[in-house]
């Protein structure tokens, strides 16, 4: 099993299918996010690679369905580029996403018809809903929770990648282009294991996200300009959250 994008004709994931309260997201084909993994460069190289925590990283842009398997990678960028640089070249160059279908993405990414970010200014994260018991108060929490939920599986199959395979933490001293392959070429490992193996352990346990948030190496911290998303591009992406918190509220209340 190779990692491989789904086509406009792709059915809607089984996790959206079998919740009712997600029914609104049915275009979503799973989620993207950037991962740092180590980098080895040449001393010249390195200002290239120092991430905002000073390391030297890959920022690696990936995306995966709800099942964890890896749809499209981009490796090779640097750990200083942001995660909006990196998708802008993705779209402009390997990765079409079909039309009609959709990303969930954090806000480190431009909203736009292909990817579905959060609300700004608005609660988002788990650890903002305090113990877990307080309710939402709009529209814009409501999708904001169903959106962090749902994106967080791209956050577990980077810990079950990083958990499973120690060479993305500690890197390798191969030249550049090869340390650059080694991502995707465990993705394709990875998609192979979770498929063949579905009582596989770092499935059905949760150390591999906790193992990832302890390690802090996703970018979704990272808030850069979205200027290469056109503002069509933008209203169209605000018209689609929109619609689709509109009537998840609808059905809420």
């Amino acid at each position: 099993m190779f990692v491989k994008a789904p086509g406009s004709d792709a059915e809607v994931p089984e996790r959206l299918r079998g919740d009712d309260r997600l029914r609104h997201f049915k275009a979503v084909l799973g989620a993207v996010d950037g991962v740092h993994v180590a980098a080895h460069p040449s001393a010249v190289d390195a200002t290239r690679f120092r991430n905002r925590k000073a390391g030297l990283t890959f920022n690696v842009l990936a995306a995966c369905g709800f099942d964890l398997s890896f749809h499209y990678i981009l490796t090779g960028w640097e750990g200083s580029a942001a995660d909006s640089h990196v998708f802008h070249a993705a779209r402009t160059s390997t990765w079409l996403i079909p039309k009609g279908r959709t990303y969930l993405a954090d806000a480190g990414f431009p909203l736009c018809v292909e990817l579905l970010t959060p609300y700004r200014n608005t609660r988002y994260h788990l650890n903002e809903w305090g113990d877990g018991s307080e309710t939402v108060t709009n529209k814009e929490e409501l999708y904001n929770r169903r959106h962090s939920g749902l994106r967080s599986v791209i956050e577990r199959a980077f810990g079950i990648m990083k958990a499973r395979f120690k060479v993305l933490r500690t890197g390798s001293q191969f030249d550049l282009k090869v340390q650059a392959a080694v991502f995707p070429a465990l993705a394709v490992v990875h998609n192979m294991l979770i498929s063949d193996d579905p009582d596989d352990p770092y499935l059905l346990d949760d150390f591999a996200l906790a193992e990832m948030e302890m390690d802090g190496t996703t970018d979704s911290t990272l808030r850069a300009a979205a200027g290469r998303i056109s503002d069509a591009e933008r209203k169209s992406g605000q018209d689609q959250r929109d619609k689709i918190a509109r009537k998840m509220w609808r059905s809420f209340k």
